[in-house]
């Protein structure tokens, strides 16, 4: 219940809040120090957002750092293995610089590191690049959401099976959900369902719709509106109309608009 909840976690959560964190999407946020390295941004319903706290930082996009252009795989490979922390996030951040199988290459070596830090970064750049190698990117997505104990790189491992949208993926992430109590880790499967597109997802995210977290909820009810069955149509319009959490109630109606207009 929120009365046990520690004051880092309600903190967490409320960044969620102030950031806007429905429309936000950060593909991988590394501190190297000085600088806080934004990977980019997307649109998107229930994209996750990743959460440190980043007052401290400059915020830059990795396709603006001076030099990208400049280093090939070897190059980045010997930075991500030999160098320093603020070396190895940039390898990581300017793998995106390199064809797609380099790419990839350099983010399955990169997903291994001792640095949860490092493997979130990694993880991160896989929903697009993965889809050179799915059933490969698949196989190392699974294996992370359940053994790597760090909840943000598990998170980061279900955007990417949900992403990936490949068969089975479904079974893994329903699986992962019933066997977690992170929130983050819970709010990043249910966003993930909806983008995943499998009609099973539908009972499960209904389920979610019953939370007692606020999060789990806004989550489940935008995931619907990307699954797009109409059977949440009155489910949704009754948490638009009477939900006390407003923005729970602005995702029920951004849902509600999207399945009416399918």
């Amino acid at each position: 219940g929120r009365g046990s909840e520690s004051e880092s976690e309600r903190e967490r959560k409320g960044e969620m809040y102030q950031m806007g964190f429905v429309g936000i999407y950060c593909d991988s946020w590394v501190d190297t120090g000085s600088v806080h390295v934004c990977c980019g941004r997307r649109e998107g319903l229930n994209r996750r957002v990743h959460l440190r706290r980043r007052a401290k930082y400059d915020v830059i996009r990795c396709a603006e750092v001076e030099g990208a252009s400049e280093f090939d795989a070897g190059t980045l490979r010997e930075m991500l293995t030999t160098g320093k922390r603020a070396d190895r996030a940039r390898a990581v951040n300017l793998a995106r610089h390199l064809p797609p199988a380099d790419c990839l290459d350099l983010l399955l070596e990169a997903v291994t590191s001792k640095d949860p830090q490092i493997r979130y970064a990694a993880i991160s750049q896989m929903a697009e690049v993965g889809k050179t190698d799915p059933d490969r990117v698949m196989k190392v997505a699974a294996e992370l959401l359940v053994a790597d104990p760090e909840s943000s790189v598990q998170s980061g491992a279900a955007d990417v099976l949900a992403s990936l949208q490949v068969p089975g993926a479904f079974d893994i992430l329903e699986e992962a959900l019933r066997n977690t109590k992170d929130w983050m880790l819970q709010f990043s499967i249910l966003a993930g369902l909806g983008e995943l597109g499998d009609q099973r997802a539908y009972d499960v995210l209904v389920e979610a719709m019953s939370s007692e977290e606020d999060l789990l909820r806004v989550a489940a009810v935008g995931a619907l509106g990307e699954l797009g069955d109409v059977r949440a149509i009155p489910l949704i319009e009754e948490l638009a109309e009477k939900a006390e959490d407003p923005a729970l109630r602005d995702r029920a109606q951004y849902a509600l608009n999207r399945l009416k207009s399918a």
